[in-house]
């Protein structure tokens, strides 16, 4: 979390954009698929939107992209 706080205040990123970093974060990590669902959701692995739970990310369905496909 440090590194997030960090990062906030160095580049000004909103709130929107931490979550997004954190959730993205977490996807591309080596954690298990249980620990994955308990901090994104459900259906974490489906891309954009369907794989968002709102509840568990924070942030609006506009901004979800598959960080996997880019690169």
């Amino acid at each position: 979390m440090e590194e997030y706080s960090v990062a906030a205040h160095i580049l000004k990123l909103p709130q929107s954009s931490l979550c997004e970093l954190a959730r993205n974060s977490v996807i591309q990590s080596g954690f298990e698929m249980e620990v994955k669902r308990h901090w994104l959701g459900q259906k974490w692995y489906l891309p954009g939107a369907a794989g968002n739970d709102i509840n568990k990310a924070s942030f609006e369905f506009t901004r979800v992209h598959d960080p996997l496909k880019e690169g």
